[in-house]
């Protein structure tokens, strides 16, 4: 419908294309007219008909005439409208193709044209339908000298104007619905005081409709109860009724759906981010104000979301740049770890070869001196004295040194494992053999505490793991030598079994002295210690390294370790590696 209407403007004028769409309008209005007056009226004498045809025709072949020069219908032959306001109208549509050009007065005035022009096409409705129902009812009634018939005619001609009005009204505000919202879409984006006019409110609009319907089925009773109405014409006075009520209510619901559609397109855009606004051609006060209302949210939003994105942005910045200040530093601190590594590295090398000597030489010293030198002080009391000392002496340097070398050995394994630069012998084997060969190497421990049971539950059919066999060893060793450093008496063993899950269970549990809560996260951290007790304070003999290589080992084959205890009731340690099933 629409692009017919531009296209009828483009040939004539922009008012005057409205005019070939209320052809309907007069339709339905000389309907409605002509059934009230047959249903109403038992006959007509002949030449009161002949009269009232005559002047029908010759008013509708005036109306259209003077209603083309008033809405400017021969303005392309230079002869513009009679009315101001649609020759205001029709320039407007004519002169500009783009309506940005236009200055904001020139705006604002078009904006008011569009406003009013329903209600101006109305007026000219009113005064056709004047010039069209006056001069026929007059003649009626010359003819027929009936103050009945001048009733029935009126009152159909009176009805019939009404409805023809209104039909002119919805059609314009209908066509040139676009426009508006155009104008209503500059207005907004130059930030200018939109014109405080509307056309007919939608409740009144409403109120028409169903004033309409209310009124035909009252006159559809009455013709049926007071007149002699056919079933032929019945039928057609309700589907002349009910196809002017569908087209009044699509042609009405059509620019309603049309802006709950550009209200559902704009909230969707929103929601995605987007800022346009709503810019509606409807006439109605209430969706108007609507369309405001929601613009000053949707303005309100903007600049909430523009705030916020300021805020995210200079937040974002904020940590990138702590995000940088991190990553410098963690790379600060890898060099300094990847230097301290190195450190030990070098020093633990150029500390092993002296201390070797060390230890040896003292080894020699010892053997010399109890070989040569304790017989020769024997009988002399301060000589044996001496001589003892001296030995005793030897002995805690040869101890420490085998102390010193263990250290030494622990660091240079954890510098390697960290540094990816250990040498990792693979293998599968059986599990339970490499449980054995540790215990065999930790016995040694437990032959110097006879207040000390040692236990062992190892099943023969453990299955086999793919990883490096002397390491495991040294784990279980490892755990061993805790389990008997710290259990004075008592128990201590180890478990193995092979779960269902897919998982190797290994446990070394002892009944010393256990970890204190605040500690147990903490032992497989490197360098720590625990004390053996609240009654003994000195740290245990030990590097602080033992359960960190443990940890380096067990995670490096996709296992896990950890802790279990109770203070005075002993510790367990338990890890877990994947095996092979058959």
């Amino acid at each position: 419908m629409n692009k017919i209407f531009q296209f009828v403007a483009r040939q004539t004028s922009y008012c005057f294309a409205t005019v070939p769409f209320v052809i309907i309008s007069g339709y339905f209005a000389a309907s409605y007219a002509f059934f009230i007056v047959y249903f109403s009226i038992d006959y007509f004498k002949p030449e009161t008909m002949r009269a009232f045809s005559f002047t029908l025709i010759a008013m509708l072949l005036i109306v259209p005439f003077i209603h083309a020069l008033l809405l400017g219908a021969l303005r392309n032959f230079k002869l513009p409208a009679f009315l101001k306001f649609a020759r205001r109208l029709n320039d407007f549509f004519a002169n500009f193709t783009d309506y940005e050009d236009l200055k904001d007065d020139e705006l604002l005035d078009l904006l008011q044209l569009l406003v009013r022009f329903p209600l101006y096409h109305m007026l000219i409705a009113i005064l056709i339908v004047i010039l069209v129902t006056l001069p026929t009812i007059i003649v009626e009634y010359l003819f027929s000298r009936s103050l009945y018939h001048l009733a029935i005619t009126s009152s159909g001609g009176l009805i019939a104007g009404i409805i023809f009005c209104y039909f002119c009204y919805i059609l314009t505000e209908t066509l040139t619905a676009d426009l508006r919202g155009e104008c209503r879409k500059i207005i907004s984006r130059r930030n200018m005081q939109k014109p405080n006019i509307y056309g007919i409110s939608i409740r009144k609009k409403i109120i028409f409709i169903i004033t309409i319907v209310f009124f035909s089925m009252a006159m559809l009773t009455y013709f049926l109860a007071f007149c002699n109405a056919s079933l032929i014409a019945t039928v057609g006075f309700l589907a002349t009724t009910f196809l002017t009520v569908i087209v009044l209510t699509s042609l009405y619901f059509q620019s309603i759906n049309s802006a709950f559609g550009k209200i559902l397109v704009t909230t969707r855009e929103l929601s995605h981010g987007g800022g346009e606004l709503l810019h509606l051609g409807n006439n109605e006060k209430e969706l108007i104000q609507f369309a405001e209302n929601f613009n000053v949210s949707v303005k309100e939003s903007i600049e909430l979301r523009h705030n916020l994105e300021q805020k995210v942005e200079a937040r974002t910045k904020d940590l990138v740049k702590k995000a940088s200040e991190l990553e410098e530093a963690n790379r600060r601190l890898k060099e300094l770890d990847q230097m301290k590594s190195n450190f030990l590295s070098s020093v633990s090398h150029e500390l092993r070869t002296p201390l070797t000597s060390v230890l040896g030489f003292a080894k020699l010293i010892r053997k010399d001196f109890a070989k040569f030198f304790v017989p020769l002080a024997q009988g002399e009391e301060k000589a044996e004295k001496k001589a003892t000392r001296i030995n005793e002496n030897l002995g805690i340097i040869m101890r420490e040194g085998e102390r010193l070398t263990r250290l030494i050995n622990d660091v240079l394994d954890l510098a390697k494992i960290e540094s990816g630069r250990f040498e990792w012998r693979d293998t599968v084997f059986p599990v339970g053999e490499a449980i054995k060969q540790a215990v065999q190497a930790a016995s040694g421990q437990f032959v110097q505490k006879p207040d000390v049971k040692f236990s062992m539950n190892i099943p023969q059919d453990l299955p086999h793991i793919k990883a490096d066999p002397d390491r495991l060893v040294q784990v279980i060793i490892n755990l061993l030598n805790n389990a008997a450093k710290f259990t004075e008496k008592g128990r201590v063993g180890v478990d193995a079994v092979a779960r269902d899950d897919g998982w190797l269970e290994v446990g070394v549990h002892d009944t010393g002295t256990g970890i204190p809560p605040d500690d147990i996260d903490k032992v497989f951290n490197k360098f720590h210690q625990v004390t053996k007790g609240d009654t003994l304070k000195d740290k245990p003999n030990g590097s602080g390294l033992g359960l960190a290589i443990c940890r380096q080992i067990i995670e490096r084959y996709g296992g896990r370790i950890w802790a279990e205890s109770k203070v005075g009731k002993g510790s367990k340690f338990t890890f877990i590696l994947p095996y092979f099933t058959n």
